[in-house]
């Protein structure tokens, strides 16, 4: 009867201490997935897919992209930044353009504007705009008109980019080919 009282309360201990070992390492798991992990860039499209940490790596038709820092916890959950940066949805690469051009997309800049020019091959301004943006967790809607003058040459490109907030310099920067 004595040996029984010593090991009932042996076992109920043992029970509780692997229960809180076990749940120690289910933490640190999971808060070792939540740093390590990395987004995705998607081949078509500058954002990246879901992810735990936004930080962004360059993508091929980007000239500069900028990193996000993680967003602070805000109980167990944390803020998540998406689609930050610009996708332009029209014109398309390639397509034949004329004054005045509608230039549309949705973007996610720190800056809240994204500037679009319009040039010939040689490099010349025909014309330019901005659009309203915004900045915050997901990626808006934008629109706007540019009226350019007439082209010189038969091709050109626009250039659509979000000003740093810092330096003024180009972010987010894409060369879209077009026909005029």
């Amino acid at each position: 009867m004595n040996s029984l009282k010593i090991i009932i309360p042996a076992v109920i201990l043992f029970i509780l201490a692997t229960a809180g070992v076990y749940t120690i390492y289910q933490t640190q798991t999971a808060n070792k997935k939540t740093v390590d992990a990395t987004p995705q860039i998607s081949p078509q499209s500058n954002f990246p897919t879901s992810s735990a940490s936004p930080k962004l790596q360059p993508s091929p038709t980007s000239a500069s992209q900028t990193n996000v820092q993680a967003q602070p916890a805000t109980g167990t959950d944390e803020l998540e930044i998406k689609n930050e940066g610009i996708q332009l949805q029209s014109p398309t690469r390639g397509e034949l353009v004329n004054s005045p051009l509608t230039v549309s997309g949705i973007a996610n800049v720190t800056s809240q504007i994204v500037v679009i020019t319009v040039k010939d091959t040689a490099g010349n301004t025909l014309g330019q705009g901005t659009a309203q943006a915004c900045v915050g967790l997901d990626a808006c809607y934008f629109e706007t008109t540019i009226a350019f003058s007439g082209p010189r040459t038969s091709i050109g490109y626009l250039e659509v980019y979000s000003p740093s907030t810092i330096d003024n310099s180009p972010t987010f920067l894409q060369t879209i080919p077009v026909s005029f």
